[in-house]
């Protein structure tokens, strides 16, 4: 990566924020961080990530209806959103793609999310050059 790439992550647990926030900063990405939907939003209104982790279980909404808001809204429909769930995978990650994620990974490993993100703007810059 030339440019840190900024990565907005939806986590209510503060444990794992802090987790996630050291491992994809050493990977050399800028972490903006939202415990909630409603900081989520607030955060989306201050800076335009290039990528969202999100958390299916906010406490104030449920990030099925988060993410298909995020792919209505003509402001967000292009940034890619990974969610990051410790939901049963099989059902969650048939709706979560078929709401628009770009992907789906269980919880556990924060170097595996980081590497996920890598493939995530890997493949987007592939497929959309900058000029």
């Amino acid at each position: 990566m030339t440019d840190a790439s900024i990565i907005l992550v939806a986590e209510d647990n503060e444990k794992l924020q802090a987790l996630v926030k050291r491992s994809l900063e050493r990977h050399g990405y800028i972490v903006v961080q939202a415990f909630n939907g409603a900081q989520m939003r607030a955060e989306l209104a201050r800076v335009k990530p290039d990528l969202i982790v999100l958390d299916l279980g906010l406490p104030d909404a449920d990030g099925r209806d988060v993410l298909s808001g995020l792919k209505k809204d003509p402001k967000t429909l292009n940034i890619p959103v990974l969610i990051w769930s410790g939901r049963d995978a099989g059902s969650e990650r048939r709706i979560a793609l078929e709401l628009g994620a770009e992907d789906f990974i269980e919880k556990g490993s924060a170097s595996e999310l980081a590497s996920r993100i890598e493939r995530i703007l890997l493949r987007l810059s592939e497929r959309f050059p900058l000029p």
